[in-house]
């Protein structure tokens, strides 16, 4: 469902907004705690890559580089690099989470009107 643009409108309007923001004023921070879901840093070396499903796209990034919009399974991330050192990268992330599949089936049973036709 995080691929899903119907589904999550909502997550996808408003990280690709933080985004915009971002790339315009150029205060991650500032717009990232205001306008996410969480602020947070993580470091990516090569004995934890494994464990962050978008390590590939993020470990690339240059010091002060800002990441495109990443789709993880739990919602959409933008990365900035603020420290680099040999294999290790340091980051700090704004993050948006998506709807589950349980958020979005009680979402729509929420929108199906049900008549009963029994006295």
């Amino acid at each position: 469902l995080v691929r899903d643009s119907e589904v999550n409108l909502e997550g996808i309007a408003r990280i690709t907004k933080i985004k915009e923001m971002i790339d315009s004023n150029g205060d991650f921070v500032q717009v990232a705690s205001k306008y996410g879901d969480e602020l947070g840093q993580v470091t990516i070396t090569p004995d934890n890559r494994e464990n962050y499903s978008y390590s590939a796209q993020v470990e690339k990034l240059a010091k002060n580089e800002i990441s495109d919009i990443v789709i993880a399974p739990d919602g959409y991330y933008i990365f900035r690099c603020y420290e680099k050192t040999g294999a290790q990268t340091a980051l700090s992330y704004a993050f948006v989470r998506a709807k589950t599949l349980d958020q979005h089936i009680e979402e729509a049973a929420k929108r199906i009107k049900m008549w009963s036709l029994v006295k």
